[in-house]
């Protein structure tokens, strides 16, 4: 039996990759962190944002007919969702610590 996780990764990977690209909210909130105007609810926004991503590229490359026996076994699971959780969380916390960062210069500077 070959090892399905190899490809529903790739395409969960594709899917999640294309979709931060053409993000027009991620982009907006990417500018805004790099103009350093970003704050908390900017951050929820994102975090709110990469979790809708990662979501819909899971529905869109994981259906039970993709599945043996039409189940998601510990295996899979393991090999396929928790490396994109995982990635989806270290761009969350990337964001906002960046964010926090912007928070005490502008504490700071008051």
């Amino acid at each position: 039996m070959d090892d399905i996780s190899i490809g529903l990764l790739k395409g969960i990977k594709k899917s999640f990759s294309s979709g931060v690209e053409n993000s027009k909210t991620i982009n907006d909130l990417l500018k805004k962190l790099d103009d350093k105007k970003a704050d908390y609810e900017d951050a929820q926004k994102y975090a709110i944002e990469v979790g809708e991503l990662l979501s819909k590229s899971f529905e869109e490359n994981i259906d039970s007919a993709s599945l043996p026996n039409g189940k998601m076994y510990y295996n899979i699971a393991k090999k396929v969702v928790d490396p994109e959780l995982k990635e989806g969380f270290e761009k969350v916390s990337d964001y906002s610590t960046k964010v926090q960062k912007i928070v005490n210069e502008m504490q700071r500077l008051a």
